[in-house]
């Protein structure tokens, strides 16, 4: 492990998990063989694609990579809007699942599912593109 003329921190993974990382509270599978699997990409569990949500932090998923990536490709405080509206929506009119024709394409619309599975709309969303 060296700071270069740059300054910047050059370092073997192992070191960086064992200076750095190993002192924290880990949880399950954060040891350094797991996390290692998990850089590798040879994870046995494979979780939909993740992001915080930009309202109130809390994880949002996405069924589908495409959807995932055009989310995340909105500025911020578009994905806050949307999601609050997603939220506000689903409080007043009392349902855990919403259903909303989006467009996919220039000529082309899919239906875009959102679903409140745990904690009512405060907690986490689910996001799935439906066939």
């Amino acid at each position: 492990m060296q700071v270069t003329t740059r300054k910047v921190l050059e370092c073997l993974f192992d070191e960086f998990y064992k200076r750095w990382w190993a002192g924290q509270q880990v949880g399950i599978g954060e040891d350094l063989p797991g996390v290692e699997k998990e850089l590798r990409g040879e994870s046995k569990s494979k979780p939909r694609f993740r992001i915080p949500a930009a309202d109130n932090g809390v994880d949002i998923f996405f069924d589908n990579q495409e959807l995932f990536l055009r989310y995340a490709g909105m500025p911020t405080p578009t994905q806050r809007h949307f999601l609050i509206a997603i939220r506000q929506a689903m409080k007043v009119e009392g349902v855990e699942r919403i259903e909303i024709r989006i467009p996919w394409s220039t000529n082309g619309f899919k239906k875009l599912e959102v679903c409140a599975p745990s904690m009512g709309p405060d907690g986490s969303l689910d996001f799935e593109l439906l066939k």
